[in-house]
């Protein structure tokens, strides 16, 4: 497979022989060394505007609506009530998880149904909205942890990691049938269900705290789906 890989390679650069022969005949006369070499390479790609290509963005793996229900069930099953709220939290906040760790008890206003994020991506404050679904059980929970600055913490009461939330993800994802779950994909996934709900980008802008608006092009694309067969049955008729 790798001597096909590297046959390919070679047909494609063979084209490019002559450019090489010049490159080495350049070295020859100037009697460049390694260093000099790079230097050289350096400054002719500055000159010619020549850059690394971006590589392209791959677009984020949504959850589907069984996918989301079953992995919540795998957290009900395990039976701590924390981690429910935790990742239950995460979905309906699009928190980013070092957002969700560093979650404060007085950011949170149980009567108005708002939590405020302090120094965000990008050092920017916002205000997100929690569902009225989820007021009871975030009342119980700061009832019951009155002793403690943060809304989620660990057993040495200090507040989450972001790689333990992660791990914890991964593991209820697993007992739940999905591969590579991570609390990322719930935020994308709420943003996603949020533009096909049809709340305007502001509306999600100052939802996921994303600077650039441009940004939400990527899960208006994802919802694309929603459209498709409308869409092909239209063109049938063309």
């Amino acid at each position: 497979m790798r001597s096909q890989k590297a046959k390919s390679e070679v047909v494609e650069l063979q084209p490019l022989e002559p450019a090489v022969r010049e490159v080495a005949t350049i070295i020859r006369r100037y009697r460049l060394s390694y260093e000099q070499l790079s230097y050289v390479t350096k400054m002719a790609r500055r000159r010619t505007d020549l850059r690394n290509p971006r590589p392209s963005k791959k677009l984020p793996r949504n959850l589907t609506d069984q996918q989301l229900a079953s992995f919540f069930q795998a957290i009900e099953r395990g039976g701590n009530a924390e981690h429910a709220l935790l990742f239950r939290l995460a979905y309906f906040t699009g928190l980013r998880v070092a957002e969700l760790c560093g979650l404060l008890r007085d950011d949170v206003d149980v009567q108005g149904l708002t939590i405020r994020v302090n120094q965000g991506k990008g050092n920017k404050d916002r205000t997100v909205l929690f569902p009225e679904q989820l007021r009871l059980a975030m009342r119980l929970h700061l009832d019951s942890t009155r002793d403690r600055k943060f809304v989620f913490e660990s057993r040495r009461n200090s507040k989450l990691s972001p790689r333990w939330v992660q791990t914890l993800a991964s593991t209820y994802g697993r007992q739940a049938g999905i591969e590579g779950m991570t609390p990322h994909r719930l935020r994308h996934t709420l943003l996603t269900d949020l533009c096909r709900a049809g709340l305007s980008d502001a509306a999600v802008q100052q939802i996921s705290g994303h600077a650039d608006r441009r940004v939400l092009a990527m899960y208006q694309h994802l919802a694309l789906s929603d459209v498709r067969d409308d869409y092909q049955e239209a063109m049938k008729r063309k």
